[in-house]
């Protein structure tokens, strides 16, 4: 049976969210039945005893709070020099991220212990809090607990809770604080299947997923916002984003990674369904230029695709990247699941005229990124 206590022992440092907001050093977390329960020096916590002990001598943690619980949010391999005791402990702890190579960062264990159930499952992941969920799987794989995370699926619930409540807060948060403008990351799931394409920023919502009315929801919060207490707001509605450092390990794994991991393993890549579906790829590093010229952008109360607003269907996908990596593998086609979506390009017409971005990287150029940086990661 899975362990229903953990207890990570003689951390580097604990920070504490009491009235004090301490730095431990040498500090111990016991978590039982899901909920920190204890909190202290490492020695002040000898004596307790857990179903599993993990070994915390390199990580930062960071307690946070999920559902009026609180949970481990953070924890963080140190590198460098932290913040002697009479420091702020929260303003300092996410320097270490960013003093962190990629190699370290990717390999960080974030636990986000949230609500462990009577027969050891961790019922939720709180993806909020949490930046590399395989890592999070990783850690609850070694302490012995069996993880499901929480999706829009199969969770729905919890989707709302995150999706929405979370933003909200967000939102709520920037007016208070006189926050002068918010970007906030939509998506192209809000228009579920083309009706034509490409789609404008006027095509109706055909959406019919969870994450999409979750999206849906939130850009209508922020027009309500917007026209009660004037905070500006533009909405990007991203088109497929792809780019080196896709989870290839996780629940959502990008058509992409999936080729190429068969490709890398002698293995003929499979297309589900005949490969007619079209999609518009777009590279990460052109949404976040996207993301900075949104940010200094002079309008508000507007939403924008972002895309190249070119269509690729699976089967040119598979093929340029059977190319891209010298493989003379052939696809096999499978029966495909029903979907959702199988046609959408966006128009890129109003993000040119309105906040002046175009997408500037070729898709070819943009995988042959993708694969060296997953060659170099097998």
């Amino acid at each position: 049976m899975p362990p229903q206590s953990l207890k990570i022992d003689h951390a580097r440092y604990v920070l504490t969210l009491d009235p004090q907001r301490r730095i431990i050093q040498d500090g111990a977390i016991l978590v039982e039945n899901g909920r920190i329960t204890r909190v202290g020096k490492a020695a002040e916590l000898a004596e307790a005893r857990a179903d599993r002990v993990i070994d915390g001598r390199h990580l930062v943690i960071t307690p946070g709070f999920f559902n009026g619980h609180m949970h481990i949010s953070y924890a963080h391999p140190v590198r460098g020099i932290f913040p002697d005791e009479q420091a702020s402990p929260l303003v300092h702890v996410f320097n270490l991220q960013t003093a962190m190579t990629e190699d370290e960062e990717y390999h960080t264990t974030l636990l986000g212990l949230v609500e462990l159930v009577r027969n050891g499952t961790v019922c939720f992941l709180d993806p909020g809090s949490t930046k590399f969920p395989d890592a999070c799987l990783q850690a609850y794989e070694d302490a012995g607990i069996r993880v499901v995370l929480g999706e829009c699926v199969t969770d729905p619930r919890s989707a709302w809770e995150v999706n929405t409540l979370g933003t909200w807060n967000v939102i709520e948060a920037c007016r208070e604080a006189g926050v002068k403008r918010i970007v906030y990351s939509s998506s192209a799931s809000v228009y579920g299947d083309a009706v034509s394409t490409p789609m404008t920023e006027e095509h109706p919502f055909n959406n019919r997923t969870t994450y999409g009315a979750t999206k849906i929801a939130n850009e209508q919060m922020l027009r309500a916002m917007y026209d009660q207490h004037r905070l500006p707001y533009i909405a990007f509605r991203y088109m497929n984003i792809y780019g080196p450092r896709m989870d290839y390990r996780g629940t959502y794994v990008s058509v992409i990674m999936k080729v190429l991991d068969k490709i890398f393993a002698g293995e003929p890549p499979v297309i589900f369904g005949d490969g007619s579906q079209t999609y518009d790829f777009i590279y990460v590093e052109d949404v976040g230029r996207a993301n900075v010229l949104g940010m200094k952008a002079d309008c508000a109360d507007e939403c924008f695709n972002i895309g190249v607003g070119v269509g690729t269907t699976i089967n040119e996908l598979v093929e340029r990247l059977l190319r891209l990596t010298g493989s003379t593998l052939k696809p096999t086609h499978a029966p495909g699941a029903a979907s959702f979506v199988t046609h959408r390009v966006g128009s890129t017409d109003k993000a040119r005229r309105l906040i002046a971005f175009e997408a500037t990287t070729s898709l070819d150029e943009g995988l042959r990124r993708v694969v060296s940086w997953r060659r170099a990661h097998q």
